[in-house]
């Protein structure tokens, strides 16, 4: 009898435990339903396959887990288009996800890593870098990104860590006037593959109420780089 009221309690638990996370996943897109309609973009809510123009452009991000996304906003601003939309991936603490290969191991913790994306898509094309928050953690990167560093900016170096595949081209585009910038903007992961562009936080996803301030920003982000590509 015990055994039994002890299996009852766990069902109920779980059953409380599944209710809650679909009544807070459906307000959520509820909210995105009503950010997309107010911004003009369209929304795909639900779980999706990764767009293949994202898949195959090489970034980082999408190594770490399988190629699925949740509520994909696609819309417009100042003719770029964009799309935003969360992706979710598992690994072993401090360990880096995979794709193929089951990142969990008998070791340490398993968390859940989820983060809100801003992809740009057709855009002029940047040179191809990998900009990140400079936390210690593991990032391996494509064999032909290699480590750009800067001599004279510490306040950017305390913050962020750059790799480019084309060195000269980024550092030529990371002048001083742009690495005061991002000392000032830390948190940001900017990966760059010509003409798309991915901007995100690292294990931040963003409230209904926070994406058009975040779109803003990624937005800002991507203008300054270009205007420092032409100067």
């Amino acid at each position: 009898m015990e055994r039994i009221l002890k299996l009852t309690i766990f069902l109920i638990i779980v059953a409380v435990i599944l209710i809650a996370a679909w009544y807070f996943e459906s307000q959520r897109r509820e909210g995105l339903g009503r950010v997309a309609q107010r911004i003009g973009f369209k929304l795909e809510a639900g779980q999706h396959r990764l767009p293949q123009t994202l898949d195959s452009a090489g970034f980082y991000l999408f190594t770490q887990g399988e190629p699925l996304i949740q509520n994909m906003m696609d819309g417009a601003r100042n003719s770029d288009r964009l799309l935003l939309f969360n992706y979710t991936f598992v690994a072993t603490e401090g360990f880096e996800g995979r794709r193929e290969i089951p990142s969990v191991t008998d070791e340490g913790t398993i968390l859940t890593h989820m983060q809100t994306v801003v992809a740009f898509i057709d855009i002029d094309p940047l040179p191809h870098f990998d900009l990140s928050p400079n936390d210690n953690s593991k990032r391996t990167l494509p064999g032909d990104f290699r480590p750009v560093g800067f001599d004279d900016a510490g306040d950017f170096t305390q913050h962020y860590r750059l790799a480019a595949r084309e060195e000269a081209k980024v550092r030529a585009l990371f002048n001083e006037q742009l690495l005061a910038h991002f000392a000032l903007n830390p948190g940001w992961v900017i990966e760059s593959r010509g003409d798309q562009v991915i901007l995100y936080r690292q294990d931040e996803r963003m409230k209904p109420e926070e994406m058009v301030v975040f779109i803003d920003q990624a937005h800002y982000l991507l203008d300054n780089l270009r205007l420092h590509l032409h100067r």
